[in-house]
């Protein structure tokens, strides 16, 4: 009866936690529709596997929706800066792309540069959700800032965030998976990698964080 019982406990746990990463997932894909809240959804898909790593995956609604609402002006600025600084950057791109032919030298170079800035944009962009979650009181400078150091000083676990947001992104052609756990799983697996990382960071205090930052620019000059 004791095994049974545990058995059953498990299997319950397993489908609490298959209910809310295939309703979170969801939710996440209907909310990107409308663009401007794409960064607000995933921010609060995060947050809530996050908070039912820790305290359970039994209210996924309340919870995403609650994250969703505690994140989303935060998410939205942060979105805005990003796309409005990848817009930028793509159209410097298109441009040299345009006057590249050969002998022009500056065009290659100046187009070589903003593809590889466009780059450590996407890549910063992958700390951001869980910097948000993690560091409530960081605004949008602080948290681009903390962003490009957590990136690049841990760079192991940001090219495993990169693997697992490719994955997320090239696994809609297999659409009725994608659909159910396509961003919450891979998502998951983030967490779950980056955790040990930010357990240290949350252990900091932000203004220790900071100095970390400018001690790291400053080697770099």
């Amino acid at each position: 009866m004791d095994i049974e019982r545990k058995y059953n406990s498990k299997a319950h746990r397993f489908f609490e936690w298959l209910f809310m990463l295939v309703f979170v997932n969801i939710m996440t894909i209907l909310l990107l529709i409308p663009i401007i809240t794409i960064l607000p959804a995933i921010t609060a898909m995060y947050a809530t596997i996050k908070d039912s790593i820790t305290e359970g995956p039994n209210k996924p609604i309340r919870m995403y929706f609650s994250n969703f609402m505690k994140y989303s002006e935060k998410s939205f600025i942060m979105e805005l800066v990003i796309g409005i600084i990848l817009v930028i950057a793509g159209i410097s791109m298109w441009y040299y792309y345009g006057k590249i032919a050969p002998g022009e030298l500056l065009s290659n170079i100046g187009f070589w540069i903003m593809f590889i800035f466009i780059v450590i944009i996407v890549i910063m962009v992958l700390h951001i959700p869980l910097l948000i979650v993690t560091f409530k009181t960081l605004r949008t400078k602080e948290l681009l800032k903390t962003s490009m150091f957590i990136a690049f000083r841990y760079i192991g676990i940001t090219l495993i965030a990169l693997v697992l947001f490719v994955i997320s992104i090239v696994g809609i052609v297999a659409a009725p998976i994608w659909f159910l756990v396509g961003l919450s799983g891979p998502a998951f697996l983030v967490i779950k990698v980056c955790e040990p990382l930010y357990y240290r960071l949350n252990k900091i205090d932000f203004e220790k964080i900071m100095r970390q930052v400018d001690e790291e620019e400053e080697e770099n000059e």
